[in-house]
């Protein structure tokens, strides 16, 4: 099938934002890079649309609603990369979701093992080096070491997804496949989170998709699945708020996110909720240690609230879709997203995770679906 002009400058656009990301944030720490690549393939983006079949007014406004929402929140936090995905989300509906998720697996497995071998020759040598429980920790070439097991963890729900919708199952030895390489970059990167994510996801996978079991559409699975991401989202931010280093659960708790909570509790001291965000100043001196880990917490003071209400309704409208329509693979992705953010930023960080890109086509699907129950009324 030809592709079109606009087709091809968007995934294209998209293809050169994640090497950019990981080029300047990953792999070097050039964050100046950052704000001269992103406005460019920004406007990339927006000629693509500009180039693409007219849509309804109601969907342009839209659209011009969320590259404003998007552009102000970059604006203040200073961070271009949020100004990118807000035009790549308005834009994703020039291509299919499936080629957004092959052009980010395929980019991103380049972008390792290129990185990995440039750093097995000494090209690119490891800056800085850390240690945990006694294990060296490789960083594959990046400069941090969780790099690698991020980006594995979404290559890993981008091919489980992209099965799903070939109404294909991944084999048992697929799935220990998958595991024994999560087991592998856990031992050499020591990462946790990201160890315990996978099983989840896997184990989710094996529960709702191999075995078949559990429906979404039961109502009252339905109705839990809608508060998902907003309980998360009300307990994280509770939680950093109300943390106190007097309370021996907050403290246990505190040392086993790895002092996320008081992080996130200094960061409510430093800066108010606000309508447009605040530009937060991070520290990485070990005397003056300040860092927000957590999506949901960066969201509600960098980006402001306008901005993460905004986000959050995406992801709420995606996961009472993916109910409404039982896309279980969806639900997985969905949820793992929406732990991951209690802890990590990393629910707009198109770059590995091309989740949010999917809301133009489930809006679609969604309008297509009540179309037809009208029809069938008439």
């Amino acid at each position: 099938m030809k592709l079109k002009t606009s087709e091809v400058l968007y995934l294209g656009c998209y293809i050169l934002y994640i090497f950019t990301c990981y080029l300047f944030t990953e792999i070097t720490y050039k964050p100046r890079a950052m704000l001269l690549f992103c406005p460019i393939i920004a406007i990339g983006v927006c000629i693509s649309i500009i180039l693409g079949e007219k849509q309804p007014c109601r969907v342009v406004l839209f659209k011009l609603l969320t590259i404003f929402v998007f552009c102000v929140a970059a604006l203040v936090s200073i961070k271009p990369q949020v100004l990118v995905c807000g035009v790549l989300v308005c834009g994703a509906d020039l291509t299919s979701f499936k080629k957004i998720i092959v052009s980010s697996i395929f980019t991103c497995v380049f972008i390792i093992i290129m990185t990995s071998m440039l750093n097995s020759v000494g090209i690119i040598r490891q800056e800085t080096s850390y240690s945990r429980f006694g294990v060296d920790i490789n960083t594959f070439g990046f400069g941090y070491y969780s790099i690698v097991p991020f980006t594995y963890l979404f290559i890993v729900l981008g091919y489980l997804y992209l099965k799903y919708k070939m109404n294909k199952k991944v084999s048992w030895i697929g799935i220990m496949l998958i595991l024994l390489v999560n087991r592998y970059l856990y031992r050499t990167t020591t990462l946790r989170l990201v160890f315990y994510l996978n099983y989840l996801t896997i184990f989710m996978y094996i529960i709702l998709i191999k075995f078949g079991w559990f429906n979404l559409k039961n109502k009252i699975l339905k109705f839990i699945i809608a508060l998902i991401f907003p309980a998360l989202f009300f307990v994280t931010n509770w939680m950093s708020y109300a943390y106190d280093e007097r309370n021996s659960i907050f403290v246990k708790l505190n040392k086993l996110l790895s002092t996320r909570l008081s992080l996130g509790h200094e960061a409510f001291e430093r800066y108010n909720i606000n309508l447009w965000g605040n530009y937060i100043i991070t520290n990485s001196d070990e005397n003056n240690y300040f860092y927000i880990d957590s999506g949901f917490l960066y969201s509600l003071l960098g980006y402001g609230s306008i901005f993460t209400i905004l986000l959050l309704s995406m992801y709420v409208y995606m996961h009472i879709y993916s109910a409404k329509v039982n896309d279980k693979m969806l639900f997985i992705w969905l949820t793992i997203v929406a732990v991951f953010s209690c802890i990590n930023n990393t629910w707009i960080s198109v770059q590995f995770n091309p989740l949010i890109l999917s809301l133009p086509f489930i809006i679609k699907k969604m309008n297509d679906r009540k179309k037809c129950i009208v029809v069938r009324k008439i």
